[in-house]
């Protein structure tokens, strides 16, 4: 009696019992910035009174004073009142343009013992600049994130409790509403419900309001449905006559949820592309649909497509039709070597039976053996027959020249075309591919980010694999390393190792490595690394734990930065839409954070991180991570019994668990095939949880890693309570590394008063005026300094300072005070005697109406001015030096001519103030 082995394949619901930079605009961020803490509230202004909100803390008593001035000095008005901490408002009444309020200024103090605070009425009120972060595009049924930032405009300062509320509108309806305060860092995580049903022109308003102002932001939407669809056929080949079994399992993302009682059209086009068969079907409880589909005994053979069009999306799947004859045997060949090099001897075995468990004996055996070039070249056939236990060995010498194919890494193969004929004349063939290659081993370096990031310690991933792509451990060099020293790194048994790289340049970095094997295998890799183009002036670099999580596990977050100190910010992306934001405070130029991953985070997350640089512009990295539902059911077969007569039936008990045993209902989809049919064309059943849990768009790698991909490496992953393994980690690892960007942040708003920088070069222009006065006091005060011999020594054991010229009684402690009564700082650029050049240059700085330095109101009379005055002459030259009489410096006369350095110019907000001329030596 002949045996056949029948294989039942089963797809199950495993997924179906779930419960239910483009660039920015921020203004500069100033370093060492005061934390400003206001008293008041700028209320209103008009032409002949200006309205002012005190909120002072409970039970404070006092005499409060304020004073409205003009930029120049002259008070306009003042108000004097006892108060009782409470929040009061006080009227200055005074004649006043209200477009021009650069030109004024608040002096006020709480207490007649405290100081005055002073104030621009410019920067009085609060500047709203809002920021948002978030998507365009929205899944129906999710609540994503949107980040808002709040900020002001002018000190920078984040604005702390400002309420924020967030609307989704169509036709003038709100549909879903957010609301909530900003915190210490001025931030809101804004999380709108979105509705279950699809919408188009949508809108999306945001409304921030703080204490004296608000803003509202509107831009345009969309919210769509996501559906994911398996369309799966009962196999991959068909004959005429046959009939084509048609499934599909339709779940909606990202919940996972069974697309119940949905219309479902099927429809089949043959090779010629004639429609050849249609049908309407809806979805069941478990989201599933099928159709049956008789093939024609005479019809077109060939390709035949398969549409399912379901939610308003199609896919599509191939099959083959054509008349074909099950072979009756199978033939196994196997090699001692996965690759070879070219002259060496290829020792192989074949073994060939039938499928009903019994040996092909005394078959003939022909072996044809070629290598590519531009076509295949035939080099050797070697005949034989296999024994009694359908066993044959053979061996085959290689050429001595192989053509390397640029797709395959460089490698050649040759090609073994075996033909078996059994003694009743039924013949079957097999073709076996081995590698050639001058270098057996292959090396891949793959930097951990999208590409190098600069000044920070970047991990370079390397893989070493054999032509076969099996795992390589090797000692690795790298020989040009930046230390001119060789660096040595080991793979491991599966082939990963690395090195650190700390990139000081934004050049692309060549590495020179060399491979080699415990057997004395060498492999040579020139890889091109190129630096990361999301980074602003400051870096930053994210890096988690590891790369495959489970339901419910912890991943560790640490951030990096050659940023110090300071905020960065964290985001995680699921389905194209952000999930959950965090913000992290740098310390020492590092930061860490601990999530924990729940239901919404099942499938690919990308982990952001981003900062602003002083420009403005986003420094920004990325990991992806997958992090497994850990849901699989467990599937049980049990037969009637082992061994079956053709024509019999069978009854087949099928047991579905979850985890914990338990049984649960779940819809199977049973393919029972002949195995004799995988001799014509492989099948990959079980592949539904890969289908919809990998979002390749994000994850499909830039690079090759010869012997390594994620439907292969990665999935599935090992069913609890089996850890997932190192390997498995570092496979996902090295992939997910190399893949490519995207765009995660289609909705990046932020909104800037254009006219605040106006004014503000204005106030700049005005304060630079008012002090041109005192800088050529100075100025003068300064040449008259360097002109007495007496103070030659001290100036270059001490320096020059404005204590200095008053000290010399050149000028009293109101010449060097501004118009504010705030000291002034005076900078001084000391020449050297080692250059011939012998002048002086000097700014003179003011903290502005604020009194304090490092806020926007700073003013700087820029260093463009050359001083000199009678110096020791440097060795081997006498006389005294003599500077030009232009702030461009001019000629001197030491027994020959020499060059006064050129000022220095500092551009504050695009306005150079005037340079007034150098003080020279007579």
């Amino acid at each position: 009696m002949c045996k056949k082995r029948i294989w039942i394949i089963c797809w199950f619901g495993a997924l179906l019992t779930l419960p239910t930079f483009s660039p920015m605009l921020l203004a500069e961020q100033i370093a060492g910035r005061a934390d400003e803490t206001r008293d008041f509230t700028f209320v209103n202004v008009t032409a002949n009174r200006v309205s002012v909100q005190f909120d002072l803390p409970p039970r404070q008593r006092g005499i409060l004073e304020v004073e409205l001035y003009e930029i120049s000095g002259r008070l306009l008005a003042k108000v004097t009142r006892l108060h009782s901490g409470r929040s009061f408002q006080v009227d200055l009444l005074a004649q006043i343009d209200p477009q021009e309020l650069e030109n004024y200024y608040l002096r006020y103090r709480l207490d007649e013992d405290r100081p005055f605070k002073q104030c621009s009425l410019l920067f009085a009120g609060e500047i709203l600049q809002i920021t948002v972060l978030g998507q365009r595009d929205f899944i129906a049924g999710t609540a994503p994130v949107i980040r808002v930032l709040v900020q002001d405009q002018t000190s920078q300062n984040p604005i702390r409790h400002a309420e924020v509320a967030a609307e989704l509108i169509r036709l003038d309806k709100i549909i879903s509403k957010f609301t909530a305060q900003t915190d210490r860092n001025g931030e809101a995580a804004v999380k709108l419900r979105m509705p279950e049903e699809p919408l188009e022109n949508a809108r999306l308003r945001i409304r921030v309001a703080s204490k004296s102002t608000s803003e509202t932001i509107e831009d345009s939407v969309c919210i769509h449905s996501v559906t994911k669809t398996l369309l799966t056929t009962d196999k991959p080949l068909y004959q005429p006559g046959q009939t084509i079994h048609i499934r599909t399992l339709s779940l909606s993302h990202p919940r996972m949820k069974p697309l119940t009682h949905e219309d479902v059209t099927f429809e089949v086009e043959d090779s010629k592309g004639n429609k050849v068969f249609k049908q309407r079907k809806k979805t069941d409880n478990f989201g599933i649909s099928h159709a049956d589909f008789a093939l024609a005994d005479e019809l077109n053979q060939g390709d035949y497509r398969i549409r399912v069009f379901i939610a308003g999306a199609a896919r599509e799947k191939t099959v083959a039709v054509e008349r074909y004859v099950l072979p009756k045997f199978k033939i196994n060949v196997e090699t001692d070597r996965n690759f070879y090099q070219p002259g060496d001897t290829v020792r192989g075995e074949i073994q060939a039976d039938y499928f009903f468990d019994k040996p092909v004996a005394q078959g003939k055996v022909e072996i044809r053996c070629s290598r590519f070039d531009v076509a295949y070249d035939e080099f050797q056939v070697i005949q034989g027959q296999t024994d009694e236990n359908g066993h044959y060995r053979f061996e085959i010498q290689l050429p001595e020249h192989f053509t390397g194919q640029p797709q395959q890494a460089g490698k050649a193969s040759a090609n073994f075309a075996v033909k078996i004929v059994d003694t009743v004349n039924h013949a079957e063939s097999i073709t076996h591919n081995v590698a050639v290659t001058d270098s057996p081993i292959i090396i891949a370096a793959v930097p951990e980010s999208a590409g190098l990031i600069p000044k920070l310690t970047n991990k370079i991933y390397l893989v070493t694999t054999y032509a076969d792509g099996s795992p390589a451990p090797c000692r690795l060099t790298w020989i040009n390393s930046p230390s001119q020293k060789s660096i040595i790194a080991n793979t491991d048994q599966a082939g990963f190792g690395e090195i650190t790289l700390v990139p000081q340049t934004d050049a692309s970095i060549t590495l020179s490595l060399i491979a080699r094997d415990a057997r004395g295998h060498t492999g040579r890799a020139r890889v091109e690394l190129n630096i990361n183009s999301n980074m602003a002036d400051e870096s930053v670099m994210v890096r988690t734990d590891k790369s495959l999580y489970r339901l419910g596990d912890q991943v560790m977050i640490s951030v990096f930065s050659t940023r110090k100190t300071g905020r960065v910010f964290v985001d995680l992306i699921k389905d194209r839409q952000t999930i959950l934001t965090r913000t992290l405070e740098l310390s020492d130029g590092k930061a860490w954070d601990t999530l924990s991953l729940d239901a919404a985070s099942c499938g690919t997350v990308q982990v952001n991180a981003y900062l602003f640089g002083p420009d403005g512009t986003a420094a920004f990295d990325r990991r992806i991570i997958i992090v497994d539902p850990a849901d699989d059911l467990n599937i049980s077969i049990t037969p009637d019994r082992q061994t079956y007569l053709p024509g019999s039936e069978t009854q087949l008990s099928f047991n579905v668990t979850d985890k914990r045993g338990k049984g649960v209902a779940a819809a199977l989809g049973v393919m029972v095939v002949d195995e004799a049919l995988f001799a014509l064309q492989q099948m990959q059943p079980g592949r539904q949880k890969l289908y919809f849990y990998l979002e390749k768009e994000i994850t499909r790698p830039r690079h090759e890693i010869h012997g390594y991909s994620l439907d292969k490496d990665i999935w599935p992953l090992p069913k609890p309570p089996q850890a997932i393994d190192s390997r498995r980690d570092s496979a996902a690892r090295v992939l997910l590394a190399s893949a490519g960007q995207v765009n995660d942040y289609s909705l990046s708003i932020q909104t800037v008063r254009s006219d605040i920088d106006k004014k503000l070069a204005e106030l700049q222009i005005k304060m630079n005026q008012l002090l041109m006065p005192k800088y050529l006091k100075i100025q003068n005060a300064l040449g008259l300094y360097l002109r007495d011999p007496r103070t030659i020594m001290n100036r270059f054991q001490e320096g020059i300072s404005l204590e200095h010229l008053i000290r010399a009684r050149h000028l009293n402690l109101d010449d060097t005070q501004d118009l504010w009564g705030q000291k002034m700082k005076m900078i001084i650029k000391r020449p050297s005697l080692m250059r011939p050049v012998y002048g002086y240059a000097f700014s003179l700085g003011s903290a502005g109406i604020d009194g304090q330095w490092n806020t926007f109101d700073d003013v700087w009379i820029p260093d463009n001015s050359v001083l000199s005055g009678r110096m020791f002459p440097p060795p081997n030259m006498g006389g005294f030096g003599a500077a030009g009489m232009s702030g461009m410096g001019g000629m001197g006369m030491m027994g020959g001519m020499t060059r006064a350095a050129a000022g220095e110019r500092r551009i504050i907000h695009g306005i150079t103030p005037p340079i007034p001329a150098a003080v020279t030596e007579p």
